[in-house]
């Protein structure tokens, strides 16, 4: 297989917004991680993430919890208890585990306790 670097360009909250109103997961998932690697204001970011967290879709949750590292990674803040409950809440879930374990390992790195 090859994989070949594609550059993600910026994407506004507006037209962030408007993809995470559509019913196409492929660009929600595409959304908001251009949003969230590009967005000056993690916080409503933040809670497109904790909302799909609880999407049915498994690709989208575990896009969601990559997200929230990405957060993590470009601001080095987040609402901690809240952002780090919904993960730890996903830890049981087979498919979303890995994700959320691993999410939550950057954000206890990357991210100073209040």
């Amino acid at each position: 297989m090859n994989r070949e670097y594609e550059e993600l360009k910026p994407i506004s909250q507006a037209d962030a917004m408007d993809a995470l109103a559509s019913s196409d997961n492929n660009r929600i998932r595409d959304a908001l991680v251009r949003w969230a690697l590009s967005s000056e204001d993690w916080r409503p970011v933040q809670a497109a993430c904790l909302r799909l967290l609880r999407h049915p879709d498994a690709a989208l949750r575990g896009v969601a919890a990559i997200s929230l590292s990405h957060l993590a990674r470009i601001h080095r803040t987040l609402d901690h208890e809240e952002v780090t409950q919904a993960l730890q809440a996903l830890i049981p879930d087979p498919e979303m585990g890995g994700h959320a374990e691993l999410a939550l390992d950057d954000i206890r790195l990357l991210v100073p306790r209040p």
